[in-house]
């Protein structure tokens, strides 16, 4: 059965909450800064479990550094920041045996 629409119902109470929280951080920093979904930390980037997935395996890659654009990453980040995507497929494609993996930005 092919998915027309993703609607991911149960990420409400984040989505509704999220102003509340920390008024003036990014939450993506707030991931960073935290600990408990991060899966590995490098010199400048984290792997990160989503704390609302929209679907199993759902792998965040962020670097360490608030940055709002990719062409903003230094060639070290944005490195660091593939090496670590590529290991996350490969861990993901493992445990999942996914018959395709999406990758977006």
């Amino acid at each position: 059965m092919p998915l027309e629409r993703l609607w991911a119902g149960w990420r409400g109470e984040y989505v509704a909450g999220a102003a509340e929280t920390d008024a003036g951080r990014c939450v993506l920093c707030r991931v960073v800064d935290g600990g408990e979904y991060i899966l590995t930390r490098g010199p400048t980037c984290v792997a990160v479990l989503n704390a609302y997935p929209y679907t199993s395996g759902h792998l965040m890659v962020l670097p360490a550094r608030h940055v709002g654009d990719v062409e903003a990453l230094t060639t070290e980040e944005s490195g660091e920041l593939w090496s670590t995507l590529r290991d996350g497929v490969v861990a993901l494609k493992v445990a999942y045996t996914p018959d395709g993996l999406n990758v977006g930005a």
